[in-house]
């Protein structure tokens, strides 16, 4: 009972550093400084995750090391593909490309993790998707 109430606590804490990682963003962004918040981003995964340059690792790679790593539930994971969602918003064309398919591919994971369908969800997805493909158009 202990060792789950830890896990919990665990969980807990990182979904607070995701809510501070998007206040954070939500700021530099209002400055115009996009890039700054992929730093904000690799800082706090790096010390959640004991992983360096999380973002720099391939797709496989990145959802590798967040499946396992017991802090990140659903919740989290999709708190953490929004974060990633917008600071891509504001990047150069290969930054923004590699942050939304990191992004999708947290959202893919949790629609296998999750029994719940979430339109808001598909909707994110769609548009990421159709993101990714005006990029690639260009």
């Amino acid at each position: 009972m202990e060792r789950r109430d830890l896990i919990e606590d665990q969980i807990n804490q990182l979904g607070l550093v995701l809510s501070r990682i998007f206040s954070k963003i939500i700021g530099l962004k209002s400055k115009g400084l996009g890039l700054e918040s992929v730093i904000v981003i690799n800082q706090e995964l790096k010390d959640e995750c004991k992983t360096d340059n999380l973002l720099e690792l391939s797709d496989d790679e990145f959802i590798f090391t967040l499946e396992n790593n017991k802090n990140f539930n659903c919740n989290n994971l999709e708190k953490l593909a929004t974060n990633l969602m917008l600071t891509a918003e504001e990047l150069e064309v290969n930054e923004k490309i590699n942050l939304y398919q990191k992004s999708l591919k947290i959202f893919e994971l949790i629609n296998t993790k999750e029994l719940t369908y979430s339109h808001e969800r598909f909707l994110k997805m769609k548009s990421i998707e159709d993101v990714l493909l005006t990029l690639a158009i260009k």
